[in-house]
């Protein structure tokens, strides 16, 4: 998370415990505001304040715990370590169908030596292919992948991409409120539920991407992924964007989130420990349900 303010001025309002959804939204109305994102599951709105006095009548409402701006979350870095997408070059590859893929003990990639077996230090590291000896996933297995979304359609994926692709970025509220011209202004154009950035399919195909005798296949190759776009490219997210994928994630039955987005929140800083408390109410919501968070 950066320290600087999301530039479209978005605040979560929070609410005293067994406000309903309907109450929220009466208070903010009142105070001169609008619903941007509903997080009521876990007591809070992210609201656009209209009114310019929001702040002081929102403060004066009965329902209401606390009220803080957001901060931003940037979007995750390319191969080459600068923000946006990424790629690289073609390659030819065999279709031998094996196992485990075909690249697992290579003796190079792209020029790079492999004596140590180092170039695949993550599954190493995790003593994947020792786990592949007992299974490889289940397909009744779920996993949310909250991320900048999923490429359905990729080889690597597209038997193992279930339901529709969702986003959570707001533009259309975003939109009504400030303006298209003000949405380019602050590099949001990435409104669509496709994945622009690359970032979200790559994740998705670590987890589950097929074992096809292509390049690498996923650390559970059978079990079954979903997107949830939560980081838009260019321009990363606000937390209530990743708050309310989660929440949706957890509320649709999901039995995994993956959620690989790396963030800093600051203790000292009142309104960051807020964002972190929120965070933790979401992940109790989850648990509350049978769902195991990785982020």
């Amino acid at each position: 998370a950066s320290h600087e303010p999301n530039p479209f001025g978005i605040m979560i309002v929070r609410f005293d415990t067994g406000t309903t959804a309907a109450q929220m939204r009466t208070a903010i109305a009142k105070a001169g505001g609008d619903v941007v994102t509903d997080l009521s599951p876990v007591g809070a709105m992210a609201v656009a304040p209209v009114a310019p006095d929001f702040g002081t009548k929102i403060r004066a409402s009965s329902y209401v715990a606390s009220f803080f701006p957001e901060s931003m979350f940037d979007g995750p870095l390319t191969l080459d370590g600068k923000e946006g997408g990424g790629s690289v070059g073609p390659l030819n590859f065999a279709k031998s169908r094996s196992f485990p893929d075909p690249w697992h003990d290579a003796a190079s990639f792209l020029g790079v030596t492999n004596p140590q077996g180092i170039l695949q230090w993550d599954d190493a590291r995790m003593n994947v292919p020792a786990a592949w000896a007992t299974t490889l996933g289940d397909k009744m297995v779920k996993v949310a992948v909250l991320d900048t979304g999923v490429q359905a359609s990729h080889r690597e994926l597209k038997d193992n991409v279930v339901g529709k692709t969702q986003t959570f970025v707001p533009c259309a509220a975003l939109k009504h409120e400030f303006g298209e011209k003000a949405l380019k202004a602050a590099g949001l154009t990435d409104c669509g539920t496709d994945d622009r950035e690359g970032h979200g399919t790559w994740v998705a195909s670590r987890i589950a991407g097929e074992l096809n005798g292509f390049a690498t296949n996923g650390v559970a190759p059978r079990v079954q992924v979903s997107s949830y776009k939560v980081i838009a490219s260019g321009f990363g997210g606000l937390p209530d964007w990743i708050l309310s994928g989660l929440l949706a994630a957890c509320s649709d039955g999901v039995d995994l989130v993956n959620m690989s987005i790396t963030g800093y929140l600051d203790p000292s800083d009142a309104n960051e420990a807020q964002t972190y408390r929120l965070f933790a109410d979401a992940v109790q919501y989850c648990r509350a349900r049978g769902v195991t968070i990785f982020a």
